[in-house]
């Protein structure tokens, strides 16, 4: 029966999250369409049309976005999707495929730690539909990333505890393979979130069996997937060592960091405006999160020997900590840290409590699911009222007066906190009916916690009648919603990163963007001249497009009108632009193209220097006479990752099946050392 309404429920959430790529739809609102759309469309183009993707020519006057990270460009699952389907059909199974992904991975997770079926799909649904997966919808590359995590956690429980060395051997490679795939996904925090989880494991199980063989094998898959994850990780590493955003002070790396007073969700989660504003805040998992916690606590599940409780535990408390950020002191230590002293948004650790009360929920589901010889008496059970009188005594609470100034802006406009509190007395009451045997109310403690979990979610999506998030439209009508002048695309524009990347899916290219990962830039782009400099023709100001006397992207610098010139662009392709020049006197050859170490330039195919000229851009000196200047962006960083990555590759499959021979292992399952 539990099974059953459990199917049912995964049934009717996946459906909601499957209607766009039914539909054909794709979202226009936030980073899904502002930013994650024009790029996969400016990657799919380069595919079919065999161009390199690396540079975006469309953004910021030219940007590495391979290094930029977030399209995945070497990732398999991103070349296959673009190469092969529809823009709209590859973006919506991109976006997608995140979720069941998740959702079998946790549900393998806790089946491994001997958790009953119905149980184990229960936080399976709940880490996937949670407080923090639903709210990010629009970071699909954050949620990619965190889909990996339980597939991670279950290969390395498979390595330290079966007995069968093959099966170990496979668990090995999946780790690598598993890493790499999250760091070739571009997005670095989100990894070093699941590195944090997966040591916190790693320790767990080290100190409960003692054994240096496994922690040596998955020391060493995990240095391996590093590796074949080095096609994105050089890149990016460099993208990051030129941005200025290595120089950005604490107050940028400290921002988003989760005031106190948003915890108070916990008991009072529809008091919040629930949008896009509050997505990062999202502390609320459910009503069952909520519950199952306390009941973790209060019955001291973390103190015993049972590894996936202490997990649990020590996961949320690490992440809440850590969440905080400049409101604690461990801020100051964090700073200090290498590379992850530089990710911003602390708020984001939250991530790592949800999952962890994925899990307590599924051991909240086991022990009211197991069969009682009696019921558990009321002294038992009672307590747990506590939960819904602190939430009824949130709704007549006047929030103003006890929030900061930061934190009332996200406070709902209208008092809703009647619909949580009256989850949470639902849910509440349930449990208490479970824990007495009732039969009847455990099927129904599922229905409305997941009605209540659901609503939380899927609203941060589709918004509420007063609060619309998510639009999702067909793409000509995506394309017809952006800013954009009336007359044909040439120059470029000077647009508000608000109005996001989607310009560039009509032909135009910006002088500057909306990326993650900010390129250095010396010129004020916000003054005429500086948008003269960067071959501008129009400018977006309150509302109204102002035309810019933009000079042309190739020109000579400071030339006289008395000097003879020829300048004739032969090929202008993303990272490769070829160049007639012809001048009767030595000229500095201008290329409105942004500056960047890794541009490399020939004169009828002998190597010429590039400089940077007229403040960010590119400069050659071109001879007297008529010549052929070509301009072609090559890293050597990615030609480094990339044999980085085959050489991980190629080194994690010796290292299995080497691991795959030999003799079968006499290791005792920790399931029956205690675990469960």
């Amino acid at each position: 029966m539990r099974f059953f309404v459990l199917s049912l429920i995964g049934f009717v959430l996946f459906g909601f999250l499957a209607h766009p790529l039914l539909l054909n739809q794709v979202p226009i609102e936030y980073d899904l369409g502002r930013y994650h759309l024009p790029l996969r469309d400016f990657y799919q183009r380069c595919l079919h049309n065999g161009d390199d993707p690396a540079w975006c020519p469309h953004l910021f006057c030219g940007y590495d976005l391979h290094g930029e990270g977030q399209a995945g460009m070497d990732h398999p699952w991103h070349r296959l999707l673009y190469s092969m389907l529809p823009l709209t059909i590859a973006f919506n199974i991109e976006i997608f495929a995140n979720y069941p992904f998740l959702c079998l991975g946790m549900y393998l997770f806790l089946r491994r730690h001997r958790l009953p079926p119905d149980a184990a799909l229960v936080g399976a649904l709940t880490a996937t539909f949670g407080g923090f997966t639903l709210p990010h919808y629009a970071h699909t590359n954050a949620i990619a990333i965190v889909a990996h995590m339980p597939w991670l956690l279950w290969a390395t429980n498979i390595l330290w505890n079966d007995g069968a060395r093959q099966r170990r051997a496979t668990a090995a490679a999946s780790i690598a393979a598993l890493t790499g795939s999250q760091i070739l996904l571009g997005y670095p925090q989100y990894v070093y979130f699941s590195c944090l989880a997966e040591g916190m494991y790693v320790l767990l199980l080290f100190i409960q069996t003692r054994t240096w063989t496994p922690l040596a094998t998955w020391l060493a898959f995990k240095i391996l997937g590093i590796a074949i994850g080095g096609a994105q990780l050089l890149p990016s590493l460099h993208a990051l060592q030129l941005s200025p955003r290595v120089g950005y002070d604490a107050h940028f790396r400290g921002m988003l960091s989760l005031p106190w007073e948003m915890l108070l969700q916990l008991v009072a989660p529809t008091q919040f405006n629930v949008g896009t504003q509050l997505h990062e805040y999202t502390v609320y998992g459910g009503a069952l999160a909520t519950l199952g916690t306390l009941w973790f606590v209060a019955r001291g599940s973390w103190i015993g020997r049972n590894l996936l409780n202490r997990f649990a535990f020590w996961l949320i408390v690490i992440a809440v900590a850590l969440a905080l950020g400049r409101h604690t002191p461990l801020f100051q230590f964090y700073l200090k840290l290498p590379i992850v002293g530089v990710f911003r948004c602390p708020c984001r650790y939250l991530v790592l409590s949800h999952f962890a009360a994925a899990i307590v929920v599924a051991r909240l589901i086991q022990q009211l699911g197991e069969p009682a010889q009696t019921p558990r008496p009321w002294r038992q059970l009672i307590w747990l009222l506590g939960i819904p009188i602190l939430s009824w005594a949130a709704v007549m609470t006047n929030w103003t007066d006890v929030f900061s100034i930061e934190c009332q802006k996200f406070l709902s406009p209208k008092n809703q906190g009647a619909l949580g509190a009256t989850s949470l007395t639902l849910a509440t009451l349930l449990m208490i009916a479970a824990g007495r045997g009732k039969f009847w109310a455990l099927p129904l403690l599922l229905i409305v916690g997941f009605a209540d979990l659901g609503y939380w979610g899927l609203r941060t999506i589709y918004g509420t009648h007063d609060t619309p998030v998510h639009t999702f439209v067909d793409l000509k009508a995506y394309q017809d919603a952006q800013v954009v002048p009336t007359q044909n695309p040439q120059g470029r524009l000077q647009i508000d990163e608000i109005h996001g990347n989607g310009a560039m899916m009509l032909g135009w290219s910006l002088t500057g963007g909306y990326v993650g990962l900010s390129p250095p830039r010396s010129l004020d782009y916000q003054t005429v001249d500086g948008l003269r400099l960067a071959a501008t023709t129009w400018r977006y100001v309150e509302g109204k497009w102002q035309p810019i006397d933009g000079l042309p992207r190739l020109r000579w610098q400071n030339a006289a009108t008395d000097i003879s010139t020829d300048l004739k662009m032969k090929t202008n392709r993303p990272g490769q632009i070829e160049i007639d020049a012809g001048t009767n006197a030595p000229r500095m050859l201008v290329l409105a193209e942004s500056f960047h170490p890794d541009w490399h330039a020939t004169i009828d195919g002998d190597p010429a220097e590039i400089t940077r000229a007229d403040g960010d851009f590119q400069g050659c000196m071109v001879p007297a006479g008529k010549h052929r200047v070509v301009f072609h962006f090559d890293p050597v960083y990615r030609s480094y990752g990339r044999w980085l990555s085959w050489a991980g590759v190629g080194l994690a499959l010796i290292a299995a099946l080497w691991l795959g021979n030999g003799r079968e292992s006499t290791m005792i399952p920790m399931a029956t050392r205690g675990d469960v």
